[in-house]
């Protein structure tokens, strides 16, 4: 989910500058050193403007001085994901050229495409899907739904809840086994409210609940036709037998006349 409009369109408008101010108008043109390096986005070597830190900085404030003072979880929360997405945002301004567009889109995606990939890859607070391909079509957790969101802050956070239900979302496993944790896919899918998730989870269960109620509608005509097909045979057998002993005393009438 983004930001607010509001505080999403300072932060865009802001990274679309030359010189970012960062939040609160933290930097100034005289924060910054130009570097030349390699940025992939436009597969050569640019000037970049950069923010110096010291060689003993900690991790945390490298990343926020190569993010322009903005944390990652504010840079993901912008809700863009792609630089097509940088480029076609409203917030880039309003009456500008396509050529300009694209120019400041591409900037704004140089500038916080590493935040979104780190969030990605550790996750955040937010929805984190489960899936299985073994955990059969009918099951909730079937890569083919698109599978079940856990809300969480860590992928070990999210394992450990899903393992208080996965008994319970065996369907459609092969029969004799269960799910083992190795077996199920858990990823960061994005900033989400427990509310959301738990409104995507009632959709894909209601679709799953469907199908299981479908599949017992077919069973339940497929048992009514086969007790239907059993009585027929029943009665068929009663025939043959009443024939045959009909036969056997008609046979035995004809020799007592000898």
């Amino acid at each position: 989910m983004a930001r607010t409009n509001k505080t999403r369109d300072r932060i865009i408008a802001d990274l679309t500058k030359k010189y970012p101010a960062g939040p609160r108008g933290r930097y100034s043109k005289a924060s910054y050193t130009v570097v030349n390096q390699w940025v992939s986005v436009y597969d050569r070597f640019v000037n970049v403007q950069t923010i110096p830190v010291l060689s003993s900085a900690t991790e945390a404030d490298k990343i926020l001085a190569s993010n322009y003072g903005y944390t990652d979880e504010q840079l993901f929360g912008l809700g863009l994901r792609s630089e097509r997405q940088c480029k076609s945002s409203s917030a880039l301004g309003a009456g500008l050229t396509p050529m300009t567009l694209a120019r400041r889109g591409r900037l704004l995606w140089t500038r916080i495409e590493a935040a979104i990939r780190r969030i990605k890859k550790t996750g955040i607070l937010g929805g984190w899907k489960v899936s299985s391909w073994n955990a059969g079509n009918l099951s909730p957790l079937s890569r083919a739904r698109g599978g079940m969101y856990v809300h969480a802050e860590s992928k070990a956070d999210a394992e450990s809840k899903i393992l208080l239900i996965l008994p319970m979302l065996q369907t459609g496993c092969r029969p004799g086994r269960a799910l083992t944790l190795d077996e199920i896919s858990i990823t960061f899918s994005d900033v989400m409210s427990a509310e959301d998730v738990d409104a995507h989870n009632l959709d894909v269960a209601g679709a799953s609940v469907n199908e299981i109620e479908e599949r017992i509608k077919q069973y339940e005509k497929s048992i009514a036709d086969q007790r239907a097909r059993l009585e027929e045979a029943k009665h068929a057998r009663s025939q043959f037998i009443a024939s045959v002993l009909l036969i056997s005393s008609a046979e035995d009438d004809s020799v007592e006349e000898f």
